[in-house]
């Protein structure tokens, strides 16, 4: 899964949400989210979702300092007994 935010300015933060859906039969225990750099902030509602729920992930990526393509890593940990680890690539181009 892929969050692309095109070209973006070093001095402008940008936020993105990312809607994540219970597909399964059980509840889903979203138990961890994890970016791999500190200029990424995420911050969920709530961690538990019923069968057919939704509800969205809140991204923010703060560009500064860095400069050209730009690739992050967003991994989120769930109770899933098929997919238990996923993987949320950010893109940007850093002008």
């Amino acid at each position: 899964k892929e969050i692309d935010l095109k070209t973006i300015k070093s001095s402008s933060i940008q936020e993105k949400e990312v809607l994540l859906t219970n597909k399964g039969r059980q509840p889903l225990e979203i138990k961890k989210i994890q970016g791999n750099c500190t200029c990424l902030k995420l911050e969920m509602p709530k961690t538990t979702l019923d069968p057919g729920e939704s509800i969205y992930l809140k991204v923010t990526f703060n560009p500064k300092g860095r400069q050209g393509i730009d690739q992050r890593n967003i991994y989120i940990f769930s109770n899933d007994p098929l997919n238990p680890v996923q993987l949320f690539l950010l893109k940007s181009r850093v002008e």
